[in-house]
């Protein structure tokens, strides 16, 4: 766990947010640039000397993109993203090289670094990012990395293969190819595994991949090497991240229960399940949490009105913000 929620919302309570169409903003501190089609992922710019600039990704790894997407209200992050991923190299100054971060600071800027300004040979074709969520698919929950035996696989069916356009600088692009070919598969896939750096295995129902040997190596940047699955389960619903409320402008979702009550501050995705089973129990589409322990429904994309927030933790919403996910069909 982060800060405990007290002094988290006191920190809330004198940051400046700005959120709009194509990025998801504190106010002079970081920001992360985003298409406007995506809510999720993008290029890091912090900012420094009454400019934005990038960050050169030496050293750029996945507890660094951890901190910045949960410093930006999001639950945590995917992988982190280099070489200007997607085309999404940025303009003006670099501001940072080499930032390594232990994975519980607060802010990017509590991170180590080579100092502002001092990066070396970078340049924007270097320029870090993150993928935070992707709403298109459900949660995945990492298991582990395994062994397989190609002669008698628990996972026997390959119904994907990105080895002929593999992004070694961004191997865990092809967790999400996976499992977006998973989904769009029209099969029970409820988990996959990618090994050989792209290829989807998987098994429709509920195999039990613990058949195969655990392996204390053999997984990296989130997939398996030769003859290792890096193992994801999917989740019971999609993670749509954090979205702001207002209080005399019509609120964007409906209110169900307070569960307040029950809320464990070391283990606040107990809260998120418990919001989870009263939607689906409801025929609910979408549900959210705000103020750590509401919990609110919908139907409809209303919850975007008024655009992305950044006061959201632990996967929760704080104070008129809603932590938003919409369960699996």
């Amino acid at each position: 766990m982060n800060l405990p929620w007290v002094f988290r919302s006191l920190l809330t309570v004198v940051t400046l947010t700005v959120c709009s169409k194509g990025s998801v903003e504190i106010e002079n501190r970081v920001r992360l640039i985003t298409t406007e089609e995506d809510i999720g992922g993008g290029r890091i710019e912090v900012y420094h000397d009454g400019q934005w600039g990038t960050i050169c990704d030496e050293n750029w790894s996945h507890d660094a993109a951890d901190v910045v997407c949960k410093e930006l209200g999001f639950s945590g992050a995917l992988f982190a993203t280099k070489k200007a991923y997607n085309d999404s190299e940025g303009s003006g100054p670099i501001h940072l090289s080499n930032v390594m971060c232990g994975g519980s600071e607060q802010s990017i800027l509590e991170c180590s670094n080579d100092g502002w300004g001092v990066v070396g040979k970078c340049t924007h074709k270097d320029d870090a990012g993150v993928r935070c969520i992707d709403p298109e698919i459900p949660e995945l929950v990492y298991s582990g990395c395994w062994i397989d035996d190609p002669g008698n696989r628990i996972l026997p069916d390959f119904y994907s293969n990105h080895r002929g356009k593999i992004d070694w600088h961004n191997l865990g692009e092809n967790v999400l190819l996976c499992a977006r070919d998973a989904i769009s598969s029209g099969k029970d896939f409820n988990l996959f595994g990618v090994q050989y750096f792209a290829e989807c295995y998987s098994q429709q129902g509920h195999p039990d991949y613990k058949k195969m040997r655990a392996a204390k190596s053999g997984c990296d940047f989130g997939v398996g090497k030769l003859s290792h699955n890096a193992v994801y389960e999917f989740g019971p619903y999609h993670n749509l991240g954090c979205w702001e409320d207002r209080p005399g402008g019509g609120r964007t979702m409906k209110w169900l229960k307070n569960l307040r009550r029950e809320i464990d501050w070391y283990d606040m995705s107990k809260t998120v399940q418990r919001c989870y089973e009263l939607a689906k129990t409801e025929g609910r589409m979408y549900f959210a949490v705000q103020f750590y322990g509401e919990c609110w429904v919908s139907d409809d994309k209303n919850f975007m009105k008024y655009g992305q927030a950044t006061n959201c933790w632990e996967g929760t919403g704080e104070h008129w913000a809603h932590y938003v996910y919409k369960i699996r069909e």
